[in-house]
Formats: structure tokens, sequence, C-alpha cells
């Protein structure tokens, strides 16, 4: 662009992880296409006069112009510019943690200004099914096993303990979109839920705390 500096970014994002700073200050966590996540400070954001005021949510897709710090890594929120506000999320507590949880998984399997642009696909994607009032937890092993893919460290369908499970892995693998389970077993959805908490810890490390509110932890499983 003319005239913009080489410290300016321009791009767009959804926010991740919101936090206060200070009084009047956020700290604004941003997953992009093209520069992965991106620390951000908006400062006198919440100043009821500020141009950011109302424009910061979790989840929101937005046009940001962020000033490149030279010294560290939390660069400067200068503008935000709203492109979508996922509605059902301020609706539903539930969906709500499950996006969540979501960025949270992402956040500890990726460095920060490192873009995988199939992450931010995927993202969307998710958030897309939410917003569209399925949030289930086999959508959550849909997400976790394309992250893996995405992250290129996913294993092979087959290893999956539960034989009714292989073949949905390998569609998704192949780029089929999720879709509901016409007569879910809710056995076979726990001990797969158990085994991708085994294949994260083998492959990724630990998951996120949060992912015991939907999915029992091992140890509260039979062998």
């Amino acid at each position: 662009m003319p005239g913009q500096s080489s410290r300016d970014l321009r791009t767009r994002g959804y926010a991740i992880r919101i936090f206060r700073l200070s009084d009047t200050s956020l700290i604004v966590e941003w997953l992009t296409r093209e520069e992965g996540r991106v620390e951000t400070v908006a400062r006198g954001a919440l100043r009821p006069k500020s141009p950011l005021a109302g424009k910061l949510d979790i989840c929101f897709l937005s046009d940001i112009h962020i000033r490149r710090s030279r010294r560290a890594r939390l660069h400067h929120l200068r503008e935000a510019e709203l492109v979508a506000e996922p509605r059902y999320l301020r609706r539903s507590l539930e969906s709500l943690e499950r996006m969540a949880y979501c960025a949270a998984l992402i956040r500890s399997v990726t460095e920060t200004e490192t873009p995988i642009p199939e992450i931010y696909a995927l993202f969307g994607r998710i958030l897309a099914l939410t917003e569209g009032g399925r949030p289930t937890s086999d959508s959550l092993l849909w997400f976790e096993w394309l992250l893996l893919g995405s992250l290129g460290i996913q294993p092979p369908a087959e290893q999956c303990p539960v034989v009714s499970w292989r073949t949905r892995l390998e569609n998704w693998r192949r780029g089929e979109d999720y879709q509901e389970d016409p007569d879910p077993d809710p056995n076979h959805g726990i001990v797969t839920g158990r085994w991708f908490l085994r294949t994260w810890n083998r492959q990724a490390g630990p998951l996120p705390r949060s992912r015991s509110k939907w999915f029992p932890s091992p140890d509260r499983l039979a062998p």
C-alpha cells in the first residue's frame, strides 16, 4: 500500500483470546491466514469513545491494522473493522465454551507469527458449524482430527479402536465436511475420545483441561 510503513500490517483475523491489560486497555490475540497468531495491545479500547469500543470480542472476524513493535511480539492494534459477528455464541454458553476450547487447542500447538493457512480455515469451519447450532462432542473430534492433519502428525485412521469410526475419520481426512452420525453410539464416542486424548498426548502434548467437560478422562473409563 502506498505510503504504508514496513512496520504496518493490514490483515483479516479472528479474535481468539481477549483479556484486560489495564482499566482501559486489552490484550487481543488474533488468528490470521497470512501471519498466524498475532498478539496485540488495544490501548484505550475500554474507553466509551474509543474507535475500538464494541468491536473486540471472542470469535469476531475483523479487518485489522497493526503497528509492529520493534522489540517485542506484542504489537499495537490501531484499527479493527468488524467483518462478521457470531450471533449464536452470544446466546449459547456451551457453544462459546466449545469455541474457547478450539482456540486454546490452536494456541497450544502453534507458535506466534507462524502462518498455517489450513488452521485459519479450519477455525472458520468449526465456527460456522457452531453458529449453525450443532455444537456436539463429535464435532470437536472432527476439529481435533483435522487439526492434527494440518500439523502433519495425523495418525492412520486404522489405529482408531472403534471400527465404525475409522471410515468417518478417513472421510474427514479426504476433505468431507462434518456430518452428524445418524445412529450415534455414546460408548463408541467415549472410546474414540479417549483414543484422541492418548494420540494427542503422544503426538502434540497435553490437551487443554477444558476438554474433560465433554470427554471423560481415561482413568474414569473401563479399559
